[in-house]
């Protein structure tokens, strides 16, 4: 049963890809550190009876992860993070990467940042490891001048590598992008963020354990939203 929730949670991973919100759409300043808690997930349906046509409610799959991040540059940051609610599954799910700003306006009002960083997941019950890159690309939005608030949309590319799926079929599908739209108040200690996400627009969300919310009634992908914190010194 424990390598079987393993194998499932490794599955829902690779089948809407990153399911976690943007870690920093921003770099830090040169040396401040940042720990911060981010909570959330695909939308679905929660204690839906088909039988007495009862729908449920809309709630996030309930994703808690941990992020550290540095400031290597003023246009530089690493940064570290675990998935707590996959050791529940007995999986060690981290995050290791970095956001480099590459471009931003004549008064810091606009940017575009890129953050590559590696997916790494492995299932203890399973004894299985599994890699995966993944590369995000933010534009956000200083829409208040003296303040450091902004909103910020973007996109999240999930790749996969492997040829072979876990069961030796064949890999088809080894781009996974989704879509994103957030906003970030930030105060001179602690940021708060919220974002809403499209995950996986191109993968089918048929004949899957979960029942993800489908506004459109559409076939494809899922809605997810989340919320977090982040504390800086």
């Amino acid at each position: 049963m424990k390598k079987y929730l393993s194998l499932l949670y490794i599955g829902v991973i690779i089948l809407l890809g990153a399911c976690s919100p943007s870690r920093f759409v921003k770099p830090l300043q040169k040396n401040q550190k940042s720990v911060g808690m981010e909570l959330g997930g695909p939308l679905f349906r929660f204690g839906e009876d088909k039988l007495n046509n009862k729908n449920g409610m809309i709630i996030p799959v309930p994703f808690a992860t941990v992020t550290g991040g540095y400031g290597i540059k003023n246009d530089l940051t690493g940064f570290a993070s675990l998935h707590l609610t996959s050791l529940a599954f007995q999986n060690v799910h981290l995050e290791l990467g970095a956001v480099k700003q590459f471009y931003s306006n004549a008064d810091s009002s606009i940017g575009i940042t890129a953050t590559p960083q590696l997916n790494i997941i492995y299932g203890m019950a399973a004894n299985k490891l599994k890699i995966f890159p993944q590369v995000d690309i933010n534009a956000y939005w200083h829409y208040q001048k003296g303040k450091q608030h902004f909103a910020y949309a973007g996109i999240s590319n999930w790749l996969e590598l492997a040829s072979t799926r876990a069961h030796g079929e064949k890999q088809t599908t080894h781009w996974i992008p989704n879509l994103h739209i957030g906003h970030q108040f930030s105060r001179p200690k602690m940021d708060y963020f919220m974002e809403f996400k499209y995950l996986a627009p191109f993968s089918s969300n048929q004949n899957i354990v979960i029942d993800y919310w489908k506004p459109l009634g559409n076939k494809n992908g899922a809605f997810g939203a989340y919320i977090g914190l982040r504390k800086k010194f």
